[in-house]
């Protein structure tokens, strides 16, 4: 196995081939090649003017790539670290992550690029998130951008799936300016999987008027806070991988879009009926929340557990979100409370 950590120049290819294969950027493992399909929107969707969500249209590319950051591609800066390198197949996400001592190489579908109040978010694969706490207001920045953040594991990954990781300020994030992305993660370290350790409370998120104001209300003792919703999107249907899914942002800065201080929410439906008609209900059977800046528990993630449901309209394939009530929690952790020396390479390419 060739370490991730340690290198001070550009990640090398023989590191990436020996992870994702030595041919074309597929995974050496048969179990390992599996990706989702790209999300479908389905119900409303926020449409701010630091929100945008990048097309992923095809594009060709008109060269051969081993499917992953390469020397040739890499992009230098100041930081004396691992370069972000931005050479990776069209319509591919490759991931090459080291933490104590264990590598995960793994490939999926692009998802989304897009900035809202809690910073920069990348979501590739099942349910698969980098997510960085960058004060930007450009999603395709041509300069690297420096911050901290979270990483998961996606649910199709080859190993670690769905696992939560922390990475450090040291982290940069550069783009081609177009369609391409990357991002090297240091200081990587596990903060484990959910659920966490429970907790007393509930929360709600409200989509609209219909249950109060909409945003974010926790009841976690000395850890509750209110948040106003920023955006919120839904993906599925029922059956499609990773099922109907929500998420949102929300946080102070969301009436001016802020980004780089909100918190996040996602939820997976199990009982959502495409066909219904009228309010319905469906059980949540997983999800998480991270806390925004400004909140006692800033930056904790909290997982979300049995007798969850989400309240919903239906109607000709037509689903209409109105709250989620949270149950079950558990607490899972905060960056703050681990630290670590691992290393992570980052690419994704929506052309």
């Amino acid at each position: 196995m060739t370490p991730l950590r340690g290198l001070a120049t550009a990640l090398p290819l023989a590191l990436i081939t020996s992870a994702c294969g030595p041919d074309n950027g597929q995974p050496a493992s048969d179990d390992s090649s599996s990706s989702a399909a790209d999300p479908e929107s389905t119900g409303p969707q926020s449409t701010g003017p630091q929100s945008t969500e990048s097309s992923g249209a095809p594009e060709s590319s008109g060269s051969e790539s081993s499917g992953a950051p390469s020397d040739s591609s890499s992009e230098s800066s100041d930081s004396g670290g691992i370069e972000v390198g931005l050479e990776c197949e069209p319509e591919t996400t490759v991931l090459v992550v080291e933490t104590d001592g264990e590598q995960v190489g793994s490939q999926h579908t692009p998802s989304s690029t897009m900035v809202d109040v809690f910073g920069l978010l990348n979501t590739f694969g099942e349910r698969g998130g980098l997510f960085m706490r960058a004060a930007i207001g450009d999603i395709y920045p041509t300069t690297p951008v420096f911050a901290a953040g979270y990483l998961r594991m996606p649910e199709d990954a080859p190993a670690r799936a769905s696992e939560w990781m922390c990475f450090d300020d040291a982290s940069q994030y550069l783009t081609d300016g177009e369609g391409t992305v990357g991002a090297s993660l240091h200081g990587l370290v596990s903060l484990g999987f959910c659920p966490g350790t429970p907790v007393e409370g509930s929360a709600v998120f409200c989509s609209d008027a219909s249950c109060g104001t909409p945003g974010m209300s926790a009841w976690i003792g000395d850890a509750s806070f209110d948040a106003p919703l920023g955006n919120f999107k839904t993906w599925g249907p029922q059956g499609a991988p990773g099922g109907f899914v929500g998420s949102a942002d929300f946080g102070e800065g969301a009436g001016d879009k802020s980004p780089g201080t909100g918190g996040l929410l996602e939820f997976r439906a199990t009982e959502f009926d495409p066909e219904g008609r009228g309010m319905l209900e469906s059980a949540v059977d997983d999800g998480w929340f991270i806390a925004p800046i400004g909140t006692p528990d800033a930056g904790a993630i909290y997982c979300i557990g049995e007798g969850s449901r989400m309240l919903y309209d239906a109607g000709d394939g037509f689903a209409e979100v109105h709250s989620v009530e949270m149950r079950g929690l558990s607490r899972l952790g905060s960056c703050d409370e681990v630290e670590g020396d691992g290393f992570g390479a980052f690419c994704m390419n929506q052309h």
